[in-house]
């Protein structure tokens, strides 16, 4: 299935688009050889706390050796079970396209209204490009990625939750400049 959009608002200064299809695989891995694993994989995870790696296809750390992979393209995770099998790496893989809400985040307001909703610092210097970390976002378990473009997040949330998320961006969308609470 395609990544396509199945819902957006904007406000001032920003836009929101909830996003389905989008692919989505967990890898735990119970071997501490990075070159091993990427060369079997085909790319690069990364091993620093918070940290992404890859734009497009992005994987982000959860915890050491365990990452979240969002998935572009025509990589296909059934292929990296061979691999992994083969070098004999001990791993749990799962397919968790349907285990997150996810919304994109953008524009210059962008940093501002996520702000609102989560207590992490967001300012470039200590959430910059290429990071990730779990956060309670308007009080919901979320994961929030800061893509490399400037003012543009992509945040994962529990898609029971995708409902309340969608009302919570709207109100902020009715808010005029400078009043977000």
């Amino acid at each position: 299935m395609a990544d396509t959009q199945i819902w957006a608002i904007s406000g001032e200064g920003f836009e929101v688009t909830q996003r389905t299809g989008v692919r989505l695989s967990q890898l735990q891995v119970f071997a501490d050889d990075p070159a091993s694993l990427a060369d079997a994989l085909g790319m690069r995870l990364p091993t620093e706390p918070n940290t992404t790696v890859g734009e497009e296809t992005c994987a982000m750390w959860l915890a050491p050796r365990e990452w979240l992979i969002d998935l572009a393209g025509d990589i296909r995770p059934d292929e990296w079970d061979a691999r992994l099998r083969a070098r004999g790496i001990l791993y749990l893989l799962n397919g968790v396209d349907d285990g997150y809400a996810v919304f994109d985040i953008g524009g210059e307001a962008s940093r501002d209204v996520i702000a609102h909703g989560c207590s992490l610092d967001l300012h470039p210097a200590k959430f910059g490009a290429n990071r990730c970390a779990r956060t309670l976002f308007a009080g919901s378990p979320s994961l929030l990625r800061r893509k490399s473009r400037p003012s543009t997040f992509r945040l994962f949330a529990d898609p029971g939750l995708e409902w309340f998320l969608r009302d919570w961006f709207a109100q902020r969308s009715r808010m005029p400049s400078g009043t977000l609470p």
